[in-house]
């Protein structure tokens, strides 16, 4: 994702849809994942976070609110912007209907759209971690699935041996669809 961002530059101040990150503390510890308008990603201010994943000691605590609610928002406000960015797409979100409902909206609209989306061994990994069952993971496996066979979706697997591949694809993308 930081790829991405880092190719997108300022332009990235020009996209709808969503980011999440690390949420710090005011020391700089990682104290949870949040979500933000992919905005946010460039430096821009006044955005508002959602935590959804909160680091409380040996605990993990999830806020399933704010893939209903506020994620499903951005997909859905995505549409008026001249691109979209996503990233993360794939992980526990999956298993929320009014979040499904947006995604796929949102993926099989027209709009122009870069992102970032967790491995399929990532998400089987984080569900074991969060004790999804074998729903989960068939919605998983689905997702990926139709991401893979979607003829308008270029799906790259980034290792370091591909990042300069990777940096060229991305300015062709941006060359096509934002200039």
């Amino acid at each position: 994702m930081d790829l991405i961002m880092e190719e997108l530059g300022d332009r990235l101040g020009e996209a709808g849809g969503y980011l999440t990150r690390p949420a710090l503390d005011k020391d700089g510890s990682v104290i949870g994942q949040e979500l933000v308008s992919a905005a946010a990603g460039s430096g821009i201010e006044g955005y508002e976070s959602y935590r959804f994943l909160s680091y409380t000691g040996a605990d993990l605590e999830k806020d399933n609110e704010v893939w209903r609610i506020e994620a499903a928002r951005l997909l859905q406000e995505a549409s008026y912007y001249p691109f979209s960015f996503a990233g993360f797409l794939g992980g526990y979100e999956l298993v929320i209907p009014q979040y499904r409902a947006a995604l796929a909206a949102f993926l099989a609209s027209p709009l122009p759209c870069v992102g970032a989306i967790h491995t399929l061994e990532h998400t089987l990994m984080q569900a074991g971690v969060l004790g999804l069952g074998d729903r989960f993971t068939a919605l998983a496996r689905q997702f990926h699935d139709a991401l893979r066979s979607d003829t308008d979706t270029l799906v790259l697997e980034l290792s370091n041996d591909d990042v300069s591949r990777v940096r060229t694809l991305l300015s062709q993308w941006i060359a096509q669809w934002l200039d």
